[in-house]
């Protein structure tokens, strides 16, 4: 019996360990490698600037910038509702340090430390939205349902009192750009009609009052 033999031998019995060992680290480097998300997991839609930011001068929100520009565009703090970030912030802080581990020999990451990232968290939260009241997502009328459908595409559902009607008025068409770039369902007519109105009818009352 030749080393041919024994080669043949050792390899019709441990093929399958060979295979298996092949396959998991396979699926090791996809793990890590992976930029894909699921639908609502989406990248932020581009368009946000940073001069937009409140107290963007801030050792938080210059935090906030440095990190989130290295993978996309800078994310409007009110796309995300006030509770939603903490979570948002440690995927992010999770795919960046993937990116960081994969990127060893181009250009370094700044991967935030743990109170750093509580800065940019704080930050976040405190400029997130407020959720809209639980009248309004039971709501059963024709604008409510439309308010409902569209509005929880992308983010949980807006307090439309956070904003006067004449802000609905450029938020709405705003907030259909980026439904547009996420490829989510779009407004017809009458329905964009319908939600402006309703929105505008639980808009914040800016009337002088006595």
């Amino acid at each position: 019996m030749g080393i041919g033999y024994f080669y043949t031998t050792f390899m019709r019995r441990h093929l399958f360990i060979v295979i298996s060992i092949i396959a998991s680290l396979l699926g090791l480097f996809i793990f890590f490698a992976s930029d894909e998300e699921p639908a609502s997991m989406a990248k932020p839609p581009s368009g946000f600037k940073e001069e937009f930011l409140i107290d963007r001068e801030s050792y938080a929100a210059r935090l906030f910038i440095k990190t989130c520009i290295q993978c996309h565009d800078l994310p409007n703090p009110k796309g995300q509702a006030a509770d939603e970030w903490p979570a948002v912030v440690i995927r992010m802080l999770d795919r960046l340090q993937r990116r960081k581990v994969l990127s060893m020999n181009s250009k370094p990451l700044f991967l935030p430390s743990a109170e750093e990232g509580s800065k940019i968290m704080d930050y976040l939260s405190e400029y997130g939205f407020k959720k809209a009241p639980p009248h309004l997502t039971k709501d059963p009328s024709p604008p409510a349902a439309i308010f409902v459908t569209i509005c929880s595409q992308c983010h949980a559902l807006p307090d439309p009192s956070q904003h006067t009607a004449a802000e609905w008025g450029t938020t709405l068409p705003r907030m259909e750009g980026h439904m547009a770039q996420m490829k989510k369902r779009a407004l017809n007519e009458d329905e964009r009609s319908t939600l402006l109105a309703f929105l505008s009818g639980q808009a914040k009352d800016v009337s002088p009052h006595p």
